[in-house]
């Protein structure tokens, strides 16, 4: 069943639910469901798609089998709450895949500590953020920490709160990974950096040396003041504050963690505890990104990058959304490389009518891909949810799959491939090319489609000033709908 608010963006469940699966899709990010209920028992996953889900009042969740925090989604968890099990029943695991958690007081009076324990936090995918900034002294406790290749995280954490775990995670030279930062905020200051983990909890790595030139493959890094790299050298971590010479030489970062502020002159790679994963947080790139004597190198973007060398790298290159855009110039995506696009906005930038030749191609979170002119080329495009405003050229296939929106505006002149439509809404202007439907919904903004077109289910829309025209050839396979407008 569907339960859905177009002229208000909120609702609000005071009574029990009960049956399989709670499934959050908001029409926006702000769209909102209040629980203020408990007693609930439906046992299948609590999913946010988008918008928020809000336990407040006597809001509780104990009976779902996990919790699932997508991109566009935010999970608030208000206390204080009178159940010793909290707002969410303490063996219930998280799964965060983009989205944030937040942990917030309701009103004000009492100010004793409280405590919201929770099963264990798996990193799946995306940039996940996770917030406990509470005057008074709060505590989020899971069981363990798990993540997926690709997936980052920051947890911010007010001065006198805790991110704990029952099992506390491995530290290699001081830190938990390249792929975790910490965020501590100490009104009116917040303080950020690789996490690192004691007693308290996580907590920020407080440990580098400042000479790169003297510094080993044990010592995480911060380059503060204008420096040139004499020699080809290894380090654990590097956080930059100051443009980086990297002189023509390698660095190899053994983490592959990199905060950074701009990065010229030379190459770079990572090294054993890296997992062939090197994660930039922020900063702009001149150098070389290369593989590595064990194989390909994959690249993590986030926080909105600047890249402006080509790269040599053979690795998946994956965006993750953030508030800013990335700025990507021509050749600094390898060609023929794997890319993905998991929220905010990747700018191209090149001469007009520029051709990027790429891979495989994922687009989802309801990130944008931005072409400025450019003409992208693929071997496949995974269009999920999201938007394309460029031309696109080659003979791959475009597939519109997952249940969300996904816009395709762009110049189709030089494109020879196939598209098919599985699940969701694509929105097109019109699509030259031979499409098949095997579900979903195809809506066409300016009322024709020019090319052969194969309807094994899902719905084909017309919408637009004149009327509905299909003059390619048309199979019917299984039952379909097609709908318009002006028919």
């Amino acid at each position: 069943s569907t339960i859905r608010g177009d002229s208000s963006p909120g609702a609000e469940i005071q009574s029990e639910i009960y049956g399989g699966s709670l499934i959050i899709n908001g029409s926006s990010s702000n769209s909102y469901l209040s629980i203020s209920g408990n007693g609930h028992t439906y046992s299948g996953e609590t999913r946010l798609h988008k918008g928020l889900l809000i336990l407040s009042g006597q809001g509780q969740l104990a009976s779902t089998s996990r919790i699932h925090i997508e991109s566009n989604a935010t999970l608030y968890l208000y206390s204080p709450y009178s159940d010793p099990d909290g707002r969410i029943a303490d063996h219930i695991p998280l799964s965060m895949e983009g989205g944030t958690l937040r942990f917030l007081r309701e009103g004000t009076g009492n100010n004793d500590p409280i405590q919201e324990t929770l099963g264990a936090l798996n990193l799946v995918q995306g940039n996940s953020q996770i917030e406990v900034i509470n005057s008074s002294s709060d505590s989020l406790v899971f069981e363990e920490l798990l993540r997926s290749p690709g997936a980052v995280a920051n947890v911010a954490i007010g001065i006198n709160n805790r991110v704990q775990f029952e099992q506390p995670p491995t530290l290699r030279n001081g830190i938990i990974g390249s792929w975790i930062t910490t965020e501590i905020h100490d009104s009116p200051m917040r303080t950020k950096g690789f996490a690192s983990y004691g007693s308290q909890g996580l907590t920020l790595l407080d440990q580098y040396t400042s000479d790169v030139n003297t510094s080993g493959p044990t010592d995480n890094v911060r380059w503060s003041t204008p420096a040139v790299l004499a020699a080809a050298r290894s380090i654990y971590s590097l956080t930059l504050e100051t443009e980086a010479d990297l002189g023509g030489h390698l660095l190899t970062i053994e983490s592959g963690g990199l905060i950074g502020a701009k990065l010229t002159n030379g190459r770079v790679t990572v090294g054993q505890d890296a997992d062939q994963e090197l994660v930039v947080h922020r900063g702009e790139i001149e150098a070389v990104i290369e593989d590595n004597s064990i194989g390909p190198v994959h690249v993590t973007f986030l926080n909105g990058v600047s890249l402006r060398s080509p790269q040599t790298y053979t690795g998946i290159t994956r965006f993750l959304g953030g508030n800013s855009d990335s700025n990507v110039w021509e050749n600094s995506i390898p060609v023929g490389g794997d890319v993905v696009v998991s929220g905010g906005r990747v700018r191209l930038y090149g001469p007009s009518g520029a051709h990027w030749h790429l891979g495989d191609v994922t687009l989802t979170d309801d990130g944008i891909l931005d072409g400025h002119g450019q003409h992208i080329a693929f071997n496949q495009f995974d269009l999920r949810e999201g938007h394309l405003f460029a031309a696109i050229a080659g003979t791959g296939h475009l597939r519109k799959s997952g249940p969300g929106l996904a816009q395709l505006f762009g110049f189709m002149g030089e494109f020879q491939g196939t598209i098919t439509v599985e699940d969701g809404q694509l929105q097109a202007q019109e699509v030259p090319v031979p499409v098949l439907m095997t579900g979903g919904h195809l809506l066409l903004t300016n009322s024709t489609q020019t090319g052969s077109m194969t309807l094994a289910g899902g719905l084909l829309e017309f919408t637009g000033n004149t009327n509905a025209k299909i003059p390619g050839v048309t199979s019917v396979q299984a039952a379909s709908r097609i709908k318009s407008d002006r028919a």
